[in-house]
């Protein structure tokens, strides 16, 4: 089964989309195993709209769907890959992300009786 990780990005101007975009679509080739090999599988992309009514708050979201083959390599993605990790101190310092939320789900997985605990 696919896990597919949900990145929501919240940035202080949309003149960053572009520079976040650009360094995260490229851990798809970035990201690699201790072996060598890439495990992100996909990665999809765009910016967040609202639908509800309102004007908005007026922050930029953009939003990323990364798939990986197993939760091993999600896991390795969050806690260990050095180039994600470089990659989420940019976000802290240089492309102006004052907020993350990620979900998980497992592909047509509706109810489990085990914990998913890779956040």
């Amino acid at each position: 089964m696919t896990f597919h990780h949900t990145i929501t990005f919240f940035l202080s101007s949309a003149s960053l989309v572009p520079y976040l975009a650009q360094d995260m679509l490229s851990t798809i080739k970035t990201c690699i195993k201790p072996d060598g090999c890439p495990y992100i599988r996909s990665i999809t992309s765009g910016v967040g709209r609202q639908v509800s009514s309102g004007s908005g708050d007026g922050v930029a979201r953009v939003v990323f769907i990364l798939g990986f083959e197993n939760s091993d390599d999600l896991k390795y993605f969050v806690n260990e890959d050095s180039s994600h990790i470089m990659f989420k101190t940019r976000c802290e310092t240089e492309l102006g992300v004052m907020k993350v939320e990620t979900t998980t789900f497992e592909d047509a997985v509706y109810q489990t009786a085990r914990s998913l605990s890779v956040l």
